[in-house]
């Protein structure tokens, strides 16, 4: 039997046939076809698509479009302006647009050319700065800076990706980065996921922990996960250029700070000053961490620094050389 539905063209309850069929919609004069469930009367043959289907159908004619003139899709636009931590109607209100303007994009209306290239402009930092001057009369104090504030954070986290070393532990090879992009961010929050969870976490301990995240990751998921690479040296392996990404962790991103402390031998304790961000990692990712952290969390820094010594990546590997992450299916741990 088929589904009852009111017949606009019989004006009465009718039995309807499902059917799936082909809609075209025409987006500013181009023509694009979806698939649709139809529902066909069986007294008049009348056709109806109920309003979802047709909205989803139109929705995915408007990407198509997008995709094809390079405009940018609704999420995009969502990023842009949760990169900046403003509501719908405050963006548009800096960008002088009726209240409604972004929450109608973002829900999949189709933006002006002209618009698009307003947002596509103001991904960049120092683009929304200059727009942000230009339009100030247009905008409250306290939005003002809150959008200013937020901006040239961004734009020193901008610099930060263009530090010199950052730039360098990105140009080492695949093999050394574990099939991995570095990305600084997701190195900044391994530390602090270890030094959010550890008392008193030794500097050596950390970088050790940091070793075994990467390795078993890759062992595990054929990727590391920030794409660290790493060295051999005298205490183990450690990531290369240590010393600037702490620095960069400790007066560019300020997430942590070093306390020099005496115990049974002197060294320096990581504090972490924000919380770990579990939104940039997958859950097997997260599973590494924490099995890593289960797993050395009572260790002391010699005995993880030991353990370190007896892995093939270390003891197949000469001073200063670069650590393979073929390394990794060795691993014991």
């Amino acid at each position: 039997m088929g589904n009852k539905l009111f017949c606009t063209e019989c004006f009465n309850d009718k039995n309807f046939d499902k059917q799936e069929g082909i809609i075209t919609h025409e987006v500013r004069g181009e023509q694009f076809q979806e698939t649709v469930t139809k529902y066909i009367c069986e007294n008049c043959k009348e056709e109806i698509i109920n309003d979802k289907d047709f909205d989803k159908s139109l929705l995915k004619s408007y990407n198509k479009y997008r995709k094809k003139h390079d405009l940018l899709l609704p999420r995009d636009i969502k990023n842009i302006r949760n990169k900046y931590d403003l509501s719908q109607r405050a963006l548009s209100r800096l960008l002088g647009w009726g209240k409604v303007t972004i929450h109608r994009y973002e829900n999949g209306s189709l933006q002006s050319t002209a618009h698009d290239q307003m947002l596509t402009f103001i991904k960049e930092p120092n683009n929304m700065l200059e727009l942000l001057e230009k339009n100030k009369e247009n905008i409250k104090n306290n939005l003002y800076n809150k959008i200013k504030n937020k901006t040239e954070k961004l734009m020193v986290k901008n610099s930060i990706t263009d530090n010199i070393y950052v730039k360098k532990l990105q140009s080492i090879p695949k093999e050394y980065r574990g099939d991995n992009d570095f990305n600084i961010d997701k190195f900044c929050n391994i530390v602090l996921f270890f030094s959010q969870n550890i008392n008193k976490l030794w500097k050596t301990k950390l970088l050790k922990l940091i070793f075994y995240s990467e390795f078993l990751n890759y062992k595990n998921n054929c990727t590391s996960i920030a794409g660290t690479p790493f060295v051999h040296w005298q205490h183990g392996p450690v990531p290369k250029h240590m010393f600037a990404l702490l620095d960069i962790l400790i007066e560019d991103y300020e997430v942590i700070e070093l306390e020099e402390f005496i115990e049974f031998y002197e060294g320096d304790i990581i504090n972490n000053k924000k919380q770990f961000n579990n939104s940039l990692f997958s859950n097997e990712e997260i599973k590494t961490l924490e099995y890593v952290l289960a797993h050395f969390k009572d260790s002391t820094a010699s005995e993880i620094r030991n353990k370190t010594h007896t892995e093939k990546a270390y003891k197949k590997t000469n001073p200063n050389d670069l650590i393979s992450y073929n390394y990794a299916y060795n691993i014991n741990i």
